[in-house]
């Protein structure tokens, strides 16, 4: 028993040093958790909307938006939410005037981070003629803030015609990176149809999609009639597949309806997903799913893919669908939600912009719910794999983001979610201070607490904690 008892103290000790050397101090973030207003670090931004966020290989924030002088605007934080004056020389670009280059841009919806920490951001280039002469928007920044002028030779594209073609762009919604690196950019045209681009490292079309173009920029893809409007978020999985979300319109329809697609890596349609490689209809698997539009996706390491959106009923929509196409009934018993009841639970979500999975399977989806009389408030869910609220998180499962454990924060909704390698959860979005619209940052522990000091965590603490239950389980 005496040696026992030894060796339980030792393997715990012995433990504890690994625990410790794999683990790292986490510095809290912004000292309350969250960032809601346009003066950062004590310097006005000048933002009022973020759109998008990503994070590079050394942890810092990037995010991206609108600024007050309708410019595009990104800023990049250090981990701890303060400017990091390394990007831009203060931290942010508030300017469509990059560098003493005039960029013409007016709104940044999406960002993504290459494998040299290059920053790729998509949106729009407004034009003094009028709304209808938009043209979709890309840049890619080196990490300093200035222009890469090896991507299309001066750092971005402001223009409708890419290499002499002529795209129609009128707006970029998101956009992925391939294993190879190449660029897939999707939005809609100025005739209101998809359009999906793939662009090579230097920014040229890469005529191998949907060869020789290089894009699609109509409703038939593949010579089949999709009926899609616009394209709102893509997904690219590790064999290059290219999974997208938005909406179409069918004649036979009054209004819009939620819009799935998956490409091979070449832009044709994958067949080997509904048969014809996108669903346009609000029947699936014989169920009524009632979605108007789709807003992001994302794929779990099965191939099963998540779906999440809003309702024709303004309530919000999660789909899980099987690699094949159909809905998976081993979440929420229907393969979906269209409810703003979830697990039995009353949420007043209105629509969900945003999802993710974290390392644990558990899909996490950002938005916002109507709260009455006109105003909306930021909301942030968890689901356990089979439908349900995950308790884990904030105790319920979810958050309304009037404030959060007693702070204020007044989100009006969140735009996108991501994770970081620590699994804290970052939300993007605005903020309503008085009558002005302020960007708003928000960082979470994985219990879905506000991360407002430093903490302890470990890339492997599941890993030794089961080490640990399985050596100790061998002493009998």
């Amino acid at each position: 028993m005496y040696y026992n008892f030894l060796r339980i103290f030792f393997l715990t000790m012995l433990t504890t040093v690994f625990l410790q050397a794999d683990s790292k101090l986490v510095p809290g973030f912004n000292q309350v958790g969250f960032i809601n207003n346009n003066s950062i670090n004590g310097v006005d931004t000048r933002a009022t909307h973020l759109y998008g966020s990503a994070i590079d290989s050394k942890d810092r924030i990037i995010v991206v938006g609108i600024t007050i002088d309708n410019d595009g605007f990104i800023m990049r934080l250090c981990k701890d939410g303060t400017l990091d004056k390394t990007f831009a020389q203060t931290g942010f670009i508030n300017s469509s005037s990059i560098g003493g280059v005039q960029t013409n841009s007016n709104i940044f919806n999406k960002c993504v981070v290459d494998s040299q920490d290059r920053i790729i951001i998509v949106g729009r280039k407004d034009d003094p003629q009028g709304p209808e002469f938009c043209d979709g928007f890309i840049m890619r920044l080196n990490q300093d803030g200035t222009l890469d002028t090896t991507f299309n030779g001066q750092g971005f594209i402001n223009s409708e015609t890419i290499g002499g073609a002529q795209t129609n762009s009128f707006e970029f919604h998101d956009c992925a990176l391939d294993s190879q690196g190449k660029i897939i950019v999707i939005g809609y045209t100025n005739n209101l149809k998809g359009i999906i681009l793939k662009l090579n490292v230097d920014g040229t079309l890469d005529t191998t999609f949907n060869a020789p173009d290089g894009f699609i920029n109509d409703s038939t893809i593949d010579d089949e009639q999709t009926d899609c409007v616009a394209l709102n978020k893509c997904f690219i999985t590790q064999d290059d597949k290219i999974i997208i979300a938005g909406y179409a319109s069918i004649p036979a329809v009054d209004g819009s309806v939620g819009f799935m697609l998956r490409l091979n890596s070449d832009g044709t349609r994958d067949i080997d997903f509904n048969e014809t490689g996108f669903i346009n209809t609000n029947t699936i698997s014989g169920q009524t799913i009632q979605a108007d539009t789709y807003r992001s996706c994302v794929v779990d390491d099965q191939g099963n893919i998540f779906f999440v959106g809003r309702s024709e009923f303004n309530k919000g929509v999660i789909v899980k669908l099987k690699s094949n196409g159909v809905l998976d009934t081993s979440f929420n018993r229907t393969g979906f939600v269209n409810s703003s009841i979830v697990d039995g639970v009353e949420l007043a979500s209105n629509c969900f912009f945003s999802c993710l999975l974290d390392n644990q399977g558990r899909l996490v989806v950002a938005g916002y719910s109507d709260v009455g009389q006109g105003i909306v408030e930021g909301f942030v869910m968890r689901l356990n794999k089979d439908g349900t609220l995950d308790s884990k998180f904030n105790d319920v499962g979810f958050i309304k983001f009037t404030s959060v454990k007693g702070v204020a924060i007044n989100v009006r909704y969140f735009k996108q979610c991501i994770l970081d390698r620590w699994q804290r959860l970052i939300f993007v979005g605005v903020t309503i201070v008085g009558q002005t619209a302020c960007p708003t940052v928000v960082r979470l522990l994985s219990n879905g607490s506000l991360e407002s000091s430093a903490q302890w965590t470990s890339h492997n603490y599941s890993q030794h904690f089961k080490s640990i239950q399985k050596n100790l389980s061998l002493l009998g």
